[in-house]
C-alpha cells in the first residue's frame, strides 16, 4: 500500500476529553515530512498503521459474517496485525484509533476467546495451580494472541489486581504448545520466539502495578508474592535469551540494581546495550527514556575512579535527551504525565518522572552556577543522595504556583525567581516580590541602555541614512556608550557595541581593537566563555581590518594564537549548549546569546584556514607582519572553508585524501563530488588507479 493510500484510508479518530489530547495527528504529521527527514520513530508510526486499517476493516466486516469457521479466520487475523503493532511500537499499547479499540474489545472480549484471561478467581491459593489451570482452556492460537489486547483493556479498565496473571498464563499455555504454534504464527509472519518477547515485555509492565494479595501479615500472600516474584525472576532470565539488548529487559535489571542491590553504577550498566542501540538506529522512542534514567542513574553515581565525569559531562547528556524529548514532543500527539510533553504512541512514557525532574533540577541548578563561575564546568559530579536528590527538583519549579515546569522564565529583576508563564509572573510580582527584589535605577538604566544600544546599532548598519540621520544616530551612540563607561567600563557588551560603533561609523578597526580589550581581558579572567567568545572572534576580525601597525605590531602568529583562544572558547561552550547559534551553527547554553557575529566569525575562519595552507608549505610565514585587509579580499578568502561540492560554510571541512586540496562538509557531500567526476581529476586516485 502507498503512501497516498494510507492517507486516503486513515482517520485520526481523535477525540478530546481531559486535556489528554491535542490537534496534532501524528500519524499526518509523520507522512507529511519528506522521507529523509523522517525519524525511526516516524517510520514505525507510518508503518504501524498499515496493519490497523486491516484490522479495522476486517472488525467492520465481523457482524456480516455468518459461517464460524470464516469468522474465527478473521478473528486470528486481527489479533495477528494488532501483535505485528505491539512489536513495531515495542509497546503494549499501539496506536490504535477509537472505533478499532470499541470494535476490537467487543471480539477480544467474548467468552470463546477471552474466557482463560477474564476468569480471575480471588481465591486465595497456589497462584502456579491457577494459571496452570486457566493455561489449559488456551487451545488456539489466537486465545493465545488474545493476551495482548486483553491486557490493554485490563490496564484500561484499572484492574491492575489481574494485569500479572494475565501474561502469565499465556506464556504457560505457550510453553506446552509452543512447536505445534509455531507452524502457524510462521504462516502469518509471526515466531513463537516473537510472541513470547513481545508479552514478557507486557509482564514485565504489568509487574509494575499493584498485585493482589497484599496483606503483609498473611502466610499464604507472602507464598502467593514469593510466587510471582519468582516467576518474575525467570521472566527476566528468559528476556535475556531472547533479546539481550531489549528496552524492557535492561530496564528491568537497572530497576532491580536500583531498588533491590542499592548500585546505580551496575543500572548505567544494565541501560546501556538498549541505549547505544536505540541510539545507533535512532529510535528516539526507545532512547528517550533511557536517555533521562542514564542521566538519573550519573547523578546517584558521580565521577568516581575509572569512570570521571565532569559537570559539562551530566549537560551534554542531558542536552541530548532534551533534544530527544523535543523531537518526539514537535508531532506527539498524546500527553505524557509524567512529564508533560508530547508522544506519538499512548501509554509510552517519555521518561520516569523522577528521572527526569530530579535531571532537569540538577542541570538548572548547574547552568546557573557556570554563568557565575565557569571553571564549575570543569569540576567533578558529585554523586548524589537519592533520598534527597527530590529536592533539587526546585530548581525547576515555579515560583508562584510552585508547579514543576521545564521551560521557565527568569525574573529581569533579581535573576533569581523563575515562572512558568507570564500570568504566574504577573501573580508573584504583585504579590510582594516586586518590593523584596525590586529593581535598582541603575540596574533599569543599565537595561533600557543595552537594548537603546542595540536599536541604535541597527541604525547605524543601514545605508539608506541621510547626513542629518546619520548624524543623530552617531551621536546617540557616543552619548549611550560614553554613560555606560561611567557606570561600568568593563561590561562585555558595552565594549562590543563601542568597538562597533568604531568599526561601522568611525571606519577605525584599530580604536575597535582597543575598546575591545577591558572587556575581553575582564571576561577571560572571569574565565566567563559566554561573554568572551564573541569578543575574541570579533578581536580576530578587527586585526585582520587593521593589520600590524608601528604602535602595534602583530604577526600572523599572533593571529592564529588569537584564532585558537576563540574556538577553544566556543568548543566549551558548545560541550554544554543547548541551543544552536544560528550565525555560526554552534551551540550556547543561553538562546538569545550569540557565539560570534556572522561576519567576525566566517571571515576570520576563512583568512585562519588560508594562513594554515601557507604555513604547511613555508612555516617561516608565522613571522611575517599581518597585513591590514579590505572587507573584500576576507570575503574571497571564505571559499577556504566552503565545501567543493554545496558550497555551503563549514568550520570542520574534510580532506579529500587523494589530491589534498579538496574539501567537504560532509561524507556525503565527499562521496557525491568523486560520483560526480572528482575521481577522475584527482591525480592521486587516478594514478593509483592506473597503476
Amino acid at each position: 500500500m502507498e503512501e497516498l493510500d494510507y492517507l486516503r484510508l486513515h482517520t485520526c479518530g481523535k477525540f478530546k476529553c481531559k486535556g489528554e489530547f491535542r490537534d496534532v495527528c501524528s500519524f499526518c504529521a509523520a507522512i507529511a515530512t519528506s522521507p529523509e527527514k523522517r525519524s525511526k520513530a516516524m517510520e514505525v508510526v507510518i508503518d504501524g498503521e498499515k496493519p490497523q486499517l486491516e484490522m479495522q476493516e476486517l472488525l467492520r466486516m465481523m457482524p456480516l459474517i455468518v459461517d464460524v469457521e470464516a469468522k474465527r479466520r478473521n478473528v486470528l487475523k486481527c489479533l495477528v496485525n494488532f501483535t505485528h503493532m505491539c512489536l513495531m511500537y515495542d509497546s503494549s499499547f499501539p496506536r490504535l484509533t477509537h472505533e478499532v479499540k470499541v470494535l476490537l474489545a467487543r471480539e477480544a472480549f467474548k467468552p470463546e476467546i477471552g474466557h482463560a484471561y477474564s476468569c480471575f478467581s480471588d481465591k486465595k491459593g497456589s497462584p502456579q495451580q491457577f494459571v496452570s489451570e486457566q493455561a489449559a482452556t488456551i487451545t488456539s492460537p489466537e486465545e493465545l494472541l488474545a493476551v495482548l489486547p486483553m491486557l490493554m483493556y485490563v490496564l484500561k479498565g484499572r484492574k491492575e489486581h489481574m494485569a500479572t496473571f494475565v501474561p502469565l498464563i499465556a506464556l504457560e499455555a505457550l510453553k506446552g504448545r509452543r512447536d505445534q504454534w509455531d507452524a502457524v504464527l510462521q504462516r502469518h509472519g509471526l515466531t513463537a520466539n516473537a510472541v513470547e518477547g513481545v508479552v514478557r515485555s507486557a509482564l514485565s509492565v504489568a509487574s509494575h502495578f499493584p498485585q493482589p494479595h497484599s496483606d503483609p501479615d498473611c502466610a499464604c500472600c507472602k507464598g502467593i508474592d514469593a510466587a510471582l516474584q519468582g516467576s518474575l525472576q525467570y521472566n527476566m532470565e528468559r528476556m535475556k535469551l531472547i533479546d539481550p539488548t531489549s528496552r524492557w529487559f535492561c530496564e528491568d535489571v537497572a530497576r532491580i540494581h536500583i531498588t533491590v542491590n542499592k548500585d546505580p553504577a551496575q543500572a548505567m550498566q544494565a541501560i546501556y546495550p538498549a541505549l547505544t542501540l536505540a541510539e545507533e538506529q535512532k529510535d528516539d522512542l526507545k532512547a528517550c527514556p533511557l536517555q533521562w534514567s542514564y542521566c538519573h542513574f550519573l547523578l546517584l553515581t558521580g565521577s568516581r575512579p575509572g569512570h570521571f565525569i565532569t559537570v559539562s559531562d551530566f549537560l551534554e547528556h542531558v542536552r541530548k535527551a532534551k533534544k530527544t524529548k523535543a523531537r518526539l514532543d514537535s508531532w506527539g500527539e498524546f500527553r505524557c504525565p509524567e512529564t508533560g510533553g508530547w508522544t506519538p504512541v499512548p501509554g509510552t512514557t517519555l521518561a520516569e518522572s523522577d528521572s527526569y525532574w530530579c535531571s532537569l533540577g540538577v542541570a538548572e541548578f548547574a547552568r546557573d552556577t557556570i554563568k557565575l563561575t565557569a571553571a564549575f564546568a570543569d569540576t567533578q559530579l558529585p554523586a548524589f543522595d537519592g533520598t534527597k536528590l527530590k529536592d533539587w527538583q526546585d530548581a525547576v519549579r515555579c515560583h508562584a504556583c510552585k508547579e514543576l515546569c521545564d521551560h521557565l522564565l527568569l525574573c529581569a529583576g533579581c535573576q533569581l525567581a523563575k515562572y512558568c508563564s507570564k500570568e504566574c509572573q504577573k501573580k508573584h510580582w504583585k504579590s510582594g516580590h516586586k518590593e523584596k527584589h525590586g529593581l535598582s535605577a541603575e540596574s533599569v538604566e543599565r537595561m533600557i541602555r543595552f537594548a537603546l544600544t542595540q536599536l541604535v546599532h541597527r541604525l547605524a548598519e543601514q545605508d539608506d541614512l541621510d547626513p542629518h540621520q546619520r548624524a543623530t544616530v552617531h551621536a546617540q551612540l557616543t552619548d549611550n556608550a560614553s554613560r555606560m563607561k561611567e557606570i561600568d567600563p568593563r561590561i562585555p557588551w558595552v565594549c562590543e557595541y563601542a568597538a562597533r560603533y568604531q568599526y561601522h561609523c568611525t571606519k577605525s578597526p584599530g580604536q575597535a581593537m582597543q575598546e575591545l580589550l577591558p572587556g575581553l581581558n575582564f571576561a577571560e579572567e572571569q574565565q566567563e566563555e559566554l561573554k568572551a567568545c564573541p569578543l575574541q572572534w570579533m578581536y580576530c576580525h578587527m586585526m585582520l581590518l587593521n593589520g600590524s601597525q608601528a604602535d602595534n605590531p602583530i604577526k600572523v602568529s599572533d593571529f592564529m594564537r588569537h584564532v585558537k583562544k576563540a574556538r577553544r572558547s566556543m568548543a566549551k561552550l558548545a560541550s554544554w549548549g543547548e541551543f544552536r547559534c544560528k550565525y555560526t551553527g554552534g551551540w550556547t547554553p543561553v538562546s538569545s546569546n550569540t557565539l560570534a557575529a556572522p561576519a567576525d566569525y566566517w571571515r576570520t575562519l576563512g583568512m585562519a584556514a588560508y594562513f594554515k595552507d601557507v604555513l604547511k608549505d613555508d612555516e617561516s610565514f608565522a613571522q611575517v607582519e599581518l597585513p591590514a585587509f579590505a572587507p573584500q579580499q576576507l570575503d574571497a578568502k571564505q571559499a577556504w572553508i566552503r565545501c567543493f561540492q554545496c558550497l555551503e560554510r563549514c568550520d570542520r571541512l574534510l580532506l579529500c585524501m587523494g589530491c589534498d586540496a579538496i574539501r567537504y562538509c560532509s561524507k556525503e557531500c565527499q562521496r557525491k563530488h568523486c560520483l560526480s567526476g572528482h575521481r577522475h581529476e584527482c591525480t592521486a586516485i587516478r594514478s593509483e588507479t592506473n597503476s
